[in-house]
């Protein structure tokens, strides 16, 4: 693309239709499969990694010697050769050109040519000295390089700093450049300028670049300070426009979503008094007046309940509940399986016969007649409270009067699966209540959750002890059989857990039936059960009454038990191949026991052949039992982009910051965001930026 077509290009305001006229029919192919269609996805296309390009005299002056930087370097070529590489196959095997290079030291290098063997023996012809270009490797005491570039001798050779961009095998094929696209997108910001929406007072009290001279210097930087102060912009304003996109959501959603007002306390003081005969912690009392505050407000709660595995969310959302239940509206819980569905439903219906309160049950596996009676009691109001599973989602599961969602688990279900509920209302929408065993570290609940409002219950019930987490290897399983021994002859029950159901020609692991089979062998004696995905709901549902009712000592399990389950003389969990889950699920699994007074236990068991992330995940899971130091362990072991998938948080993808590193950034871009907030009409640009010109990647947030 000329200079002058470029200029002409960019006088156009169809960005695509510039590419149609003025470019390449190969060129938009490169593009297209680069997935550019804007000029924001242009100018925001960010080099991965860069590499130096510097001329040294000898090997003696390179620091690194196995990095990416590209070397230029002074010497003499002699013995040339052309030689066979043997691979073996005989159809396989090429002819390639060696010669040996030295520096002025005498410092032997290797020189391999794959391709256009010709013009380089033709270039070398009558020449002995060069300049040889390219990276430079080391295997041992020796150096090589491979197709490096020929330079005359004395050729001056500029340094300088060298992006590399992400492309796949398609853009290649057509023939995709670094330094095309470097040139292209410099080109653009110099010919048009770049706009600024940032506010100059925080560009100023952050020593922040302008957009354009940190666009520039990402793309063409001079040195790395360039690379840093641009990095620092960009993500400041990265984060600094996904805070105000989500503040702005939830200020948008205060000001225009009613919710019910719900503040008669009757059926939660006769709860108090009639039902439990437990204190609630005082962690518990604060959240359930946080939720209240919220819905007496007359504005619509969105709230995130954080709790660590046993702390007691499920009473204060029944507490939430009997809020809303008594100031007569509906309530639905949600939860991601069945298994999990079904203990809610257990555990709160003894409760609501007690109170008259009528519930209800609803999933996939209740036959068509009763979902059809529980349908037609949720739209006359006869059924007060329901609780159930992606059922709940179903279009025939209309509302008297839903005044109050709680959805477990919730970062198991989508965004768009959560906003459901949302269209089940008239004029009026339910109030929300998200929960999560898992805990989220505190910046990366800002991030994901900047437009709920967040509750966390700190404390433990009292009576809970403290769960032992030991790792066990392969090798000693017959002492690990004998402990499950005692511990079932001593009236306690235990879990095993595998990451299969079946065998896998890939992954050689244990899995749930052949561990299953191989148990009731060795304890012939006891009663072992088998739960996984692949049964039917009535068979899962009967194997967990017999585990709950004790007249199973041992359940054999897949992750279908990871949340929610509740038995008190379970008191023993084993993981097997530990190594394969995640951390918080594996913190998940040992919240499995240690539901009653009795000491329990926690056994990781793992082959010796770990990584060293798999080892810091054992080592976390044996020092730790607190779920938030748990959370921001796995945090900096699996990064910000793999903690959470991308269906809770609405496709939300940072292209530059990373929320385990940039702490500080979140937290003044958050700051900023609320402070300008209430002012945000003085700032047209930035207005139109977060209702209309958000990257993609941020669209859908908020």
């Amino acid at each position: 693309m000329t200079k002058k077509l470029l200029s002409t290009c960019l006088k156009k305001m169809d960005f695509l239709h510039c590419f149609d006229s003025f470019i390449t029919p190969k060129e938009k192919r490169i593009f297209e499969s680069l997935c550019i269609c804007s000029l924001d996805e242009l100018l925001y296309y960010f080099p991965y990694k860069y590499v130096s390009s510097k001329q040294v005299e000898s090997i003696q002056d390179i620091k690194v010697v196995n990095s990416d930087d590209i070397i230029s370097l002074p010497g003499r070529i002699t013995n040339f050769r052309m030689l066979n590489s043997h691979s073996g196959n005989k159809r396989r095997s090429s002819i390639y050109l060696n010669a040996d290079f030295y520096d002025k030291n005498g410092v032997k290098i290797s020189v391999l040519w794959f391709k256009r063997i010709d013009k380089i023996k033709a270039a070398f012809k009558n020449k002995s000295t060069c300049v040889l270009k390219g990276v430079l490797k080391r295997k041992g005491d020796n150096y090589f390089f491979i197709h490096p570039r020929i330079l005359n001798y004395g050729q001056a050779v500029t340094e300088k700093i060298i992006p590399c961009y992400p492309a796949n095998t398609q853009a290649r094929k057509c023939g995709f450049k670094d330094d095309w696209l470097q040139r292209i997108i410099v080109s653009f910001i110099k010919e048009k300028g770049v706009e600024d929406f940032i506010p100059s007072y925080i560009l100023l009290k952050y020593k922040l670049l302008s957009r354009e001279e940190a666009l520039l210097k990402i793309h063409n930087p001079s040195n790395k300070d360039d690379i840093h102060q641009a990095r620092r912009r960009l993500k400041f304003e990265e984060l600094f426009l996904l805070q105000l996109k989500m503040l702005h959501g939830k200020a948008e959603r205060e000001c225009g979503r009613r919710g019910y007002v719900c503040m008669n306390k009757n059926l939660l003081e006769r709860f108090y008094d009639e039902c439990i005969d437990f204190t609630l912690t005082n962690s518990q009392r604060e959240v359930i007046e946080e939720i209240y505050q919220d819905l007496i407000s007359g504005k619509q709660m969105n709230r995130l309940l954080q709790g660590d595995v046993g702390s007691g969310k499920t009473v204060v959302a029944f507490a939430s509940c009997l809020i809303a239940l008594g100031s007569g509206y509906q309530c639905a819980i949600m939860a991601p399986t069945e298994v999990l569905a079904q203990q809610h439903f257990q555990k709160l219906h003894k409760y609501c016969e007690r109170l008259g309160i009528n519930i209800a049950f609803i999933s996939s596996s209740v036959s068509v007649k009763e979902r059809k009676k529980i349908f037609d009691g949720l739209l006359s109001g006869d059924v007060r409270m329901i609780v159930g599973t992606h059922s709940l989602l179903n279009d025939d599961a209309k509302f008297n009067s839903l005044g109050l969602v709680i959805i477990d688990e919730q970062h198991k279900f989508g965004v768009m699966q959560r906003a459901v509920f949302m269209e089940k209302h008239a004029d009026v929408y339910p109030h929300m209540l998200l929960m999560t065993a898992t805990p989220i570290p505190r910046t990366l609940a800002l991030t994901l959750y900047g437009d709920y409002d967040i509750s966390v219950i700190k404390e433990m019930p009292k009576n809970r002890k403290p769960i032992k987490t030991l790792h066990c290897y392969e090798s000693h399983r017959l002492r690990l059989l004998n402990f499950v021994r005692e511990k079932i002859d001593n009236h306690q029950q235990v879990y095993f857990v595998y990451p299969l159901i079946e065998e896998s020609e890939k992954i050689d692991l244990k899995n749930a039936i052949e561990g299953y089979e191989a148990l009731s062998r060795y304890f012939s004696d006891a009663h072992v059960g088998i739960i996984h995905g692949g049964m039917d709901a009535q068979a899962k549902e009967m194997e967990m009454q017999y585990f709950k009712k004790g007249f199973t000592q041992i359940l054999v399990s897949t992750t279908v038990i990871e949340v929610g389950i509740d038995v008190p003389s379970a008191t023993v969990m084993v993981i097997e191949n530990a190594e394969r889950f995640g951390l918080a699920q594996l913190h998940q699994l040992r919240g499995r026991v240690g539901r009653g007074d009795m000491e329990s236990f926690c056994i990781l068991v793992t082959g010796f052949n770990l990584t060293r992330k798999q080892k810091e995940k054992i080592r976390a899971m044996v020092n730790c039992n607190n779920g938030f130091e748990i959370a921001n362990v796995d945090l900096k072991i699996r990064g910000s982009g793999n903690v959470f998938g991308e269906e809770q948080s609405g496709n939300m993808k940072l292209k530059i910051a990373d929320i385990n590193t940039d702490v500080p950034i979140i937290e003044c871009a958050r700051k900023e965001a609320q402070n300008i907030l209430k002012q945000l009409d003085s700032y047209p640009k930035l207005k139109d930026k977060i209702l209309n010109g958000l990257p993609v990647n941020l669209r859908n947030i908020g």
